[in-house]
């Protein structure tokens, strides 16, 4: 299975008020538990820890990379709604979901190329 490597990124800014949403609940519960906020550093830095791994291991394992949410749902109803599509500009190839359009690196090419060429049943692309 192969992976599309996106280049681009996504103000902190534009993405904090949706992550804030999602850890409310999260919040709500640790209140009510009254778990100390030095256990919540802790929990902090150990995902710290592992994202770095995440970074430091994906040039040689690709699927330990961390993704950024940009889809409005997730990744399978929004492919299936046609919302995330690979378009071409030029020489470049870009994917496009709602809201966003971000460059393809060049080490994805070879796996979008050969499937389109298998999809196209064509060898020259």
């Amino acid at each position: 299975m192969s992976a599309i490597v996106l280049v681009g990124t996504m103000g902190i800014y534009a993405i904090k008020p949706a992550f804030q949403k999602t850890l409310r609940p999260v919040e709500d519960l640790l209140v009510r538990l009254r778990v100390h906020p030095t256990i919540i550093n802790l929990a902090g830095l150990a995902v710290t820890l592992a994202a770095a791994a995440c970074i430091v291991l994906s040039p040689h394992r690709p699927w330990v990379l961390v993704l950024v949410p940009i889809l409005a749902d997730q990744y399978g109803v929004v492919l299936q709604s046609g919302d995330i599509k690979v378009t071409r500009q030029g020489a470049r190839f870009l994917v496009e979901v709602p809201g966003q359009i971000l460059p393809v690196a060049p080490q994805s090419l070879q796996a979008i190329l050969s499937r389109a060429a298998e999809y196209a049943k064509s060898d020259t692309l």
